[in-house]
């Protein structure tokens, strides 16, 4: 029954298009050993920024970067996120791909 299930998940994961940013801070998470949210958990979590009409999101755990696109992505243009990390490099990991993907500073 187990690979029934991770034979359906892996099926599912497939429906998800990443972009050449978010699968490149997924590459970066991976090589410094972060675990980023795979594509389906992203398309879920900017379906339900854009369904409630995100604001203001708070991430604990940045995943270099990789969530936090997704919720970015799905919150409204003057919406703010809030992403904290424990580890420094993943945090400045996704600074950097907020900023490739044309996210400011201040968002």
């Amino acid at each position: 029954m187990t690979s029934q299930v991770e034979a359906t998940l892996a099926y599912a994961e497939q429906f998800h298009h990443e972009d050449e940013i978010i699968h490149a801070a997924r590459q970066r998470g991976l090589e410094m050993g972060a675990t980023p949210v795979l594509p389906g958990g992203g398309a879920a979590l900017c379906f339900l920024a854009t369904a409630v009409n995100a604001k203001s999101v708070v991430e604990i755990g940045t995943g270099c970067g990789v969530s936090g696109l997704w919720l970015l992505r799905g919150m409204r243009t003057d919406g703010t996120l809030t992403s904290v990390d424990v580890e420094p490099e993943h945090q400045r990991l996704a600074r950097q791909a907020f900023a490739e993907a044309g996210f400011s500073g201040g968002r």
